[in-house]
């Protein structure tokens, strides 16, 4: 009886902290003079993330902000594919929506 309930404990425990995942808050800056991140999105090919854009948060206090660039150049750049999938590597909301690019506002359809 002590075992099926450490086991029915355990798996309660797991669940929900599978489930639980970390929003991030970003701010496209397209002429940022000193970005926190530059971020090339892509359509094919290998990305360093994958994000799931699940909406808007116009009143982050706290966010990222991330210039769009539209080729990969010389210094730090993160390739980001978008992704409708759970299982992405982080989920994303932005706080200026009305800002994005046409080209990534055609990747979320």
């Amino acid at each position: 009886m002590k075992k099926i309930f450490f086991e029915l404990v355990l798996l309660i425990f797991l669940c929900t902290t599978i489930s639980y995942s970390q929003t991030y808050a970003i701010k496209i800056d397209k002429y940022s003079i000193s970005p926190d991140m530059k971020v090339e999105f892509i359509r094919f090919g290998r990305a360093d993330e994958s994000w799931r854009i699940v909406g808007s948060c116009k009143s982050a206090i706290n966010y990222t902000k991330v210039e769009i660039v539209d080729f990969v150049t010389i210094g730090r750049v993160k390739t980001v594919e978008i992704t409708k999938s759970a299982m992405a590597d982080r989920d994303i909301c932005i706080v200026n929506p009305e800002d994005l690019p046409r080209s990534v506002l055609d990747m979320l359809r």
